[in-house]
């Protein structure tokens, strides 16, 4: 699942995968945050943790991200990995 983290800086919209995460987890968390953006007229900076308690994406999520990533791609501040 994909939960909403609250303790985000400011202008960082954060989520946390745990356990198996699917098309709804995009659906009711990622999707409301990037259709916000798109209403504000607002870029966006998503974090995404993946600790310990993440397991898996199912197919279905692995084709929401690539369909919502690459249909909101321009709203995305930058990308960065972190080591």
């Amino acid at each position: 699942m994909l939960e909403r983290a609250e303790d985000a800086p400011v202008g960082v919209d954060a989520v946390k995968a745990i356990g198996s995460v699917s098309k709804s987890d995009y659906q009711t968390v990622v999707e409301p945050l990037i259709e916000g953006a798109r209403r504000e007229g607002s870029r966006i900076r998503i974090l995404c943790e993946i600790g310990p308690e993440f397991t898996s994406f199912t197919p279905g999520a692995a084709w929401e991200d690539l369909k919502v990533g690459m249909g909101a791609l321009r709203l995305f501040e930058g990308v960065r990995g972190r080591q």
